[in-house]
């Protein structure tokens, strides 16, 4: 007796955010079979929701000497030599055309005085390029949501964990998950998979991301046999809530809040001084080392942070009342209902893990090196190299989300339907049934994914040197061989958070020792990437490559894609 479901798609979309979202309408407009996996509520789970409401595109509505020229090369400068130059140009290029698009979903924009759309100029751009969305990314999700439910022959899984890619001869030919709401395993026969499923800043404990963005999704890439590259850069945002402890993790939009035509609020440390370099505002990676150098001399407050203080802004208080309303709304509401007003409070606040650089390579084409896998999103890498502007990720979701369902579907009309090897099936079903068995001295998953997300905190943080990554790899291991055997959970199979956070946290612990194995090979201080023991940064770009050899982890240098 068969003890799984089974769906037969042509396209097969692992994600439920924006990029997933729009590789499935685009793979649906091709005109193929798709079913969409989300592993919580579509579009009401993951990242998306949470983003700030800021999209690049080089429209040119507030500066027409903005360009995707000038965009592109903001990108490169901006990404410190490691972003591929081809992925780059492309969403320098397309962004515009991806916001047209989400205006035809029912998608809304702030607009200008003159009824265009109003651009802010963020660090790192040359002329005013971020787009605002009303409602921000709960308004781009929501609006892309509504638009799929015009697909109607879009398949969705919500609440629906997928715990493996099979692929054959270097081919994908399906996958198998854990269906959360009735508690049934099902397996997929598919032509092309495109995995979208966000990062893995959950693995850090001071993060502003999702606590499930474990990896998941570059975990299953890897397995299956795809080329993983630059894990070693993880980008934190320099200012989130360091207190008080229930807005502890939240993000602050530092690009308009210190801005001088903006906010023009001022930073400072705990003697009151400024401490910011001189000229326009710092880009992430700048100020992140900047504020954690306030906080390791001691200049921090006792809270290990520092301040954003609005009393010294030469903005009257109509004007931040309106800046408000520009531009936090939404959050100031809730900010309010925990007593703190950014009109009048000093606001202590620190850098955190933020979003995730590495991920898996892609070309244009957003295609892997595993033939029918494709990656789009925060999943894939190699776009921004060692540090991203804001605004650029909605961005990179609209425009590899639609070219990845796109290049998917083309794909998947010239690839046949391969049937899965039923014991492969069966040995996976029987990894995710092990959790369930009874056992004494019993370690749950959330002890352990604790664990892991002190030890990253505490050796793979924003500042790095070989003794404190040896160190975090040892233990690491040491999970792997000590604890993960006594991993258990309840026998309940639906809505059982305890067995997905299980699986998650087995491939988190393979998944970080690629993270470290990564960090240790780079040997030098690039972007968001700081080595203590390696301040310098070399005069050659390279790629931190990580894959499967005869069945090993490898790490090597890999070349950054230039342009002619």
């Amino acid at each position: 007796m068969q003890e799984y479901d089974q769906v037969n798609t042509d396209v097969l979309v692992i994600g439920g955010g924006a990029a997933g979202i729009r590789a499935a309408i685009e793979a649906d407009n091709c005109g193929s079979t798709v079913t969409v996996v989300s592993k919580g509520p579509l579009a009401r789970s993951g990242s998306t929701p949470l983003a700030y409401p800021c999209i690049q595109a080089a429209t040119g509505s507030m500066d027409s000497r903005d360009n995707p020229d000038v965009h592109y090369r903001d990108i490169v400068r901006e990404g410190k030599g490691l972003a591929d130059q081809n992925l780059a140009r492309t969403l320098a290029e397309e962004a515009a055309h991806r916001v047209h698009d989400l205006e035809k979903f029912g998608v809304r924009f702030e607009t200008n005085e003159e009824g265009g759309l109003y651009q802010a100029h963020f660090p790192g751009q040359t002329y005013p390029r971020s787009l605002l969305i009303v409602g921000g990314g709960f308004g781009l999700a929501d609006g892309l949501r509504r638009e799929l439910q015009r697909h109607q022959h879009v398949k969705i899984l919500e609440d629906f964990l997928v715990a493996r890619l099979f692929a054959e001869h270097g081919e994908v030919v399906g996958a198998l998950g854990l269906n959360m709401r009735n508690g049934t395993f099902c397996a997929f026969e598919t032509k092309s998979i495109v995995l979208a499923c966000g990062g893995y800043e959950g693995l850090w404990a001071n993060s502003d991301g999702p606590p499930d963005s474990m990896g998941d999704g570059v975990s299953l890439a890897f397995e299956a046999g795809a080329d993983i590259v630059d894990l070693e850069m993880t980008q934190y945002y320099p200012t989130v809530f360091a207190y008080p402890e229930s807005l502890k993790g939240v993000i602050l939009q530092y690009e308009t809040l210190l801005e001088k035509r903006y906010f023009d609020f001022k930073m400072l440390n705990r003697h009151g001084q400024e401490f910011l370099p001189s000229g326009p505002l710092p880009g992430r990676d700048v100020l992140m080392r900047a504020i954690f150098k306030e906080i390791e001399k001691g200049r921090g407050t006792e809270h290990g942070a520092v301040y954003i203080d609005p009393r010294q802004s030469s903005k009257g208080h109509e004007e931040i009342e309106r800046l408000v309303q520009q531009f936090a709304k939404g959050p100031d509401r809730y900010w309010r209902k925990t007593g703190i007003d950014i009109r009048k409070d000093p606001i202590e606040v620190c850098p955190a893990v933020h979003y995730t650089l590495g991920g898996i390579r892609i070309n244009e084409k957003t295609e892997t090196s595993v033939r029918g896998l494709f990656a789009a999103g925060e999943n894939a890498s190699n776009t921004h190299g060692a540090n991203r502007i804001g605004g650029n990720s909605l961005a990179e979701t609209q425009v590899f989300g639609t070219r990845s369902g796109k290049y998917a579907s083309i794909y998947a009309r010239g690839a046949g339907m391969r049937p899965l090897r039923q014991e492969q099936v069966k040995e996976e079903i029987e990894k995710l049934n092990f959790f369930r068995k009874e056992r004494e001295d019993t370690i749950r998953p959330i002890m352990l994914r604790n664990e892991l997300k002190r030890l990253m905190d505490q050796h793979v943080g924003s500042s790095r040197d070989e003794e404190g990554l040896r160190v975090a790899l040892n233990r690491v291991l040491g999970l792997r061989n000590d604890a993960l055997p006594k991993l258990g959970v309840c026998q309940d199979r639906i809505y059982n958070a305890d067995w997905r956070m299980a699986t998650e946290v087995t491939k988190a612990i393979d998944f970080v020792e690629l993270i470290i194995e990564s960090a240790l090979f780079r040997k030098e201080t690039r972007g968001h990437h700081c080595r203590l023991d390696f301040p310098d940064t070399s005069s050659t770009a390279e790629h931190t490559l990580v894959r499967k050899r005869h069945g090993q982890m490898a790490v090597e240098y890999g070349p950054v894609t230039m342009m002619a």
